[in-house]
């Protein structure tokens, strides 16, 4: 199992707008694609809530680690909760929207729906 952050799903196109080749090659990926930031899955649960912990890779070069996958190879989304050191509050400046870019270290909810649990417990 791998935890990422779905950025981007998008499709090449089938025509190229290049003269010499106006079709895509042919091993050219017809499906859609999905670009994933990946982060680190803790090698097992916490002891006092069983959710694994997730943090994000640190950045290298100004380079995140991702992929381009086949988005078919995406199985199911997964709710993450930020994580602060024990006993700290929440930052004020932590929204919905930003949340994501502003934690660095999650807990990986595994008790949100039953299939959650049996799949990623």
């Amino acid at each position: 199992m791998k935890v990422g952050r779905l950025r981007v799903v998008f499709k090449l196109p089938e025509n190229l707008d290049i003269q010499d080749s106006p079709e895509a090659p042919h091993c050219w990926p017809k499906g859609h694609l999905a670009y994933v930031e990946w982060y680190r899955l803790s090698a097992a649960t916490g002891q006092h809530h069983n959710m694994f912990t997730v943090n994000k890779p640190p950045v290298q070069n100004d380079i995140i680690p991702g992929d381009i996958i086949p988005l078919s190879t995406i199985r199911q989304s997964c709710q993450l909760i930020p994580c602060t050191t024990t006993g700290a509050p929440w930052p004020k400046t932590w929204t919905s929207d930003n949340v994501l870019d502003q934690c660095n270290v999650f807990l990986l909810n595994n008790w949100a729906s039953k299939h959650s649990y049996q799949t990623i417990y």
